[in-house]
């Protein structure tokens, strides 16, 4: 049945989702806005609080991730989100509103959802953004990508309308090639921030490492084709080498409550993997903050690339741009016996700057 669902969930439209998800979840209408009720009740008379909108309830374990390394990153400044997940806002929109002071902070979840790639996401947070006029946004560290058409540059001068109406949105853009569509298309309150998974360290130096892990995606992001993948599984048959294929994109939903549980699962293949080969940008970074060798390739928004430049000083992460060169580097890596080991370092006084703009210490 997972199966079936997560298939269904492939070659269903976009917009379908957006229509069918508040009847699927009808069953849940009143423990959503119980839950609602409960988190705004809990915060109030704090003189300032955080909302995180579109808090991850889904099975992406990257997206979950995201949520996790957010909520270590405000954890070291002793402040709390409240978690407004998407199904939350369509359920408890009108109480939500009700709630909110104009002097609380807005924060938008980090991940990869701006623009035409994931057209539901952007509706909603349009609808979100126009919703709180009065509010100071801040998007936490994000990829941009409006495709390259006329639909794509009608849909880019919507969101620009919308953003330049509010006027108080700060962008963080977790890679360079999105600072620069944001300045040049959209707004100019944007800053060069890395993927906050980055902020975490998951390595484990005593765990034992065997095989080859292959973590490739099936969406819509994807430029591998399936003729490719199958040969470089093939090199790995001819080479006798044991090979693991997963995936970041569980077929079921995941609570907030269980992030950190299913994050840790995740990292504990890549943790037990000798080298990681994959296309999916949080495969990359879990093979990264667990010391893994890794292979990473782009995918269609050039994503994987752009944070790649984050973490381009580490010698047991290497990124290609094409097949050929994902063969060469996976047995360039087999044949070396690294001392892979996490630093981060390097990111941290973007993160610093991450802090300032979210003014967590004036809260």
């Amino acid at each position: 049945m997972t199966k079936f669902r997560k298939k269904l969930k492939e070659i269903m439209p976009e917009k379908l989702k957006y229509f069918l998800w508040p009847i699927i979840h009808i069953g849940r209408f009143a423990t959503i806005r119980k839950n609602v009720r409960y988190s705004l009740s809990i915060s109030e008379g704090k003189s300032r609080r955080i909302f995180r909108f579109r808090a991850c309830e889904h099975g992406n374990v990257g997206d979950q991730a995201i949520m996790l390394a957010e909520n270590k990153f405000f954890d070291n400044y002793s402040e709390n989100c409240i978690n407004i997940s998407k199904i939350m806002w369509i359920y408890a929109k009108s109480m939500i509103k009700r709630n909110l002071n104009s002097n609380d902070l807005i924060v938008m979840h980090g991940g990869g959802y701006i623009g035409t790639l994931w057209p539901t996401a952007e509706k909603q947070t349009r609808e979100i953004i126009k919703s709180f006029p009065n509010n100071k946004i801040v998007f936490l560290p994000n990829t941009i990508f409006f495709e390259d058409s006329p639909y794509g540059m009608k849909e880019v001068m919507k969101t620009k309308r919308i953003w330049e109406e509010h006027g108080n949105i700060h962008i963080c853009a977790r890679e360079k090639q999105s600072y620069d569509y944001c300045r040049s298309h959209l707004a100019h309150s944007v800053s060069l921030i890395p993927d906050i998974v980055l902020y975490l360290n998951k390595q484990n130096k005593e765990t034992h490492r065997s095989g080859v892990l292959l973590c490739f995606r099936s969406d819509q992001e994807t430029v591998l084709k399936k003729s490719e993948i199958c040969n470089l599984i093939n090199e790995l048959k001819n080479r006798s080498l044991e090979y693991m294929i997963t995936d970041t994109v569980q077929p079921y939903d995941i609570p907030f409550s269980m992030c950190e549980d299913e994050v840790n699962k995740k990292l504990d293949e890549f943790r037990a993997s000798k080298l990681v080969v994959t296309d999916r940008l949080h495969g990359m970074i879990f093979a990264a903050i667990t010391g893994t060798p890794c292979v990473a390739i782009n995918n269609i928004s050039r994503k994987v690339e752009g944070v790649y430049q984050w973490i381009d000083y580490l010698d047991y992460i290497k990124f290609v741009y094409n097949p050929e060169e994902m063969f060469h580097e996976t047995n360039n890596l087999l044949s070396k016996d690294l001392n892979a080991t996490w630093d981060n370092t390097p990111l941290m006084k973007r993160f610093e700057k991450l802090s300032k703009i979210l003014e967590l210490n004036e809260i």
